[in-house]
């Protein structure tokens, strides 16, 4: 395993994008992006290109959030494994989360049109 000083990453989710999910809850948008990456069986893969085992990188993995005064929410992705010096799992993980938020919006937009 290699050990990276981007190990953290962190991402803003704003009060306008959480309203475009079920509950606007930031647990709910969480909750749905993790059992999209279940589904997607993102665990298993990411381990073989970290070469890592799964358990191995589950347990290096830790979402945190909190709310920030102007009631947006930071979720910060910890993990301590990389690969070559561009990637990271804490990296992959927030550009997965940055893309499923967008996802979901657009699909709402369009839906609205």
């Amino acid at each position: 395993m290699n050990f990276n000083v981007e190990a953290v990453q962190k991402i803003e989710i704003t009060q306008s994008q959480l309203s475009y999910f079920p509950d606007s809850s930031i647990e709910g948008v969480l909750n749905s992006f993790m059992a999209e990456q279940h589904e997607k069986n993102w665990l298993n893969k990411a381990a073989k290109r970290f070469s890592v085992t799964p358990q191995e990188l589950s347990d290096s993995l830790t979402i945190n959030y909190h709310e920030s005064s102007d009631n947006n929410w930071t979720v910060e992705v910890i993990s301590t494994i990389s690969g070559n010096e561009k990637s990271s799992v804490a990296k992959e993980v927030k550009l997965n989360l940055k893309n499923y938020v967008s996802r979901v919006i657009q699909h709402a937009n369009k839906s609205l049109q």
